[in-house]
């Protein structure tokens, strides 16, 4: 299984712990990049689990950061001002895995 995918199951996992019953997540949450020079993986959605739940988005971030669980992967989850959360993955990422799985 490629990176992005494993990426992918790991913050619906995240998401499911945090949801009793998760909110529908779109295609459209997930942005990858080969190049890699602010992040390899975005998750975009904050904006609309955080009106789900009630919270800030910035919280609502923090509290997806706490439970993705990116044991193995090489990876490191940073959130940014405008709450997106950036995942830099310290292996290689080629372009062919990127555009597979988008």
């Amino acid at each position: 299984m490629d990176i992005h995918k494993q990426l992918r199951k790991r913050f619906v996992r995240a998401i499911d712990k945090i949801f009793e019953k998760r909110p529908l997540i779109g295609p459209k949450w997930f942005s990858f990049n080969a190049d890699g020079k602010s992040a390899h993986f975005q998750f975009l959605g904050i904006g609309k689990l955080a009106k789900a739940a009630g919270k800030n988005p910035k919280h609502m971030a923090k509290i997806i950061v706490r439970n993705l669980d990116l044991r193995g992967l090489k990876a490191k989850a940073e959130i940014t001002s405008d709450a997106i959360i950036n995942v830099k993955i310290n292996q290689p990422v080629g372009k062919d895995e990127s555009a597979s799985s988008s």
